[in-house]
């Protein structure tokens, strides 16, 4: 039977279930590869081996894997593949070989927030929410930034409303 594992990470990751033997950890077999790309420009092809210019320029909401009975028990068995479950950053459709955009639905209802996955791309309102700003010629001017990163803006806003945001960006463009 096929199974649907739907993904938000932004870039492929391989589980492992790995064992203690005379107190050094190893392997217990090979690891399963789960797509990733969610999130990136051109995510849903990242290993697909064409090169860059060659690559669509679509930002994934969600990226499909399948795999059998198997492979699923295997992965089920692997804590951190559990623990990524309990993050809302792997959804597991059992028994279903879904399509993009059933998939993709399913991550923007069931699944982590985008604003509350460290790992994905900075956006250009992180930058400018941090205080840098953007030149006609595609540069940015970062000597006005009051010393937070458009991560820690991120990490600060993550969760929030949006008048919570709102009166967090006014405080730092005027602390008294």
């Amino acid at each position: 039977m096929t199974h649907t594992i739907i993904s938000k990470r932004t870039a492929p990751f391989t589980y492992t279930k790995w064992v203690k033997i005379n107190g050094q950890f190893h392997q217990d077999g090979p690891g399963i590869l789960i797509n990733g790309g969610s999130g990136v420009v051109g995510g849903a092809e990242l290993l697909s081996n064409r090169p860059l210019e060659r690559r669509n320029t679509l930002i994934p909401i969600s990226v499909l894997t399948f795999v059998d009975d198997k492979a699923l028990d295997k992965l089920m068995s692997i804590p951190k593949f559990r623990s990524d479950i309990a993050r809302g950053l792997i959804v597991v459709v059992r028994g279903k070989k879904l399509d993009q955009d059933k998939g993709d639905a399913i991550a923007q209802s069931d699944m982590l927030e985008d604003e509350n996955n460290p790992a994905r791309p900075i956006t250009k309102e992180e930058i400018e929410n941090a205080g840098a700003s953007f030149n006609k010629d595609g540069s940015i001017d970062i000597g006005e930034v009051d010393g937070m990163s458009p991560l820690k803006v991120r990490m600060q806003e993550a969760g929030k409303m949006s008048y919570e945001k709102k009166r967090l960006r006014k405080e730092r463009k005027d602390p008294s």
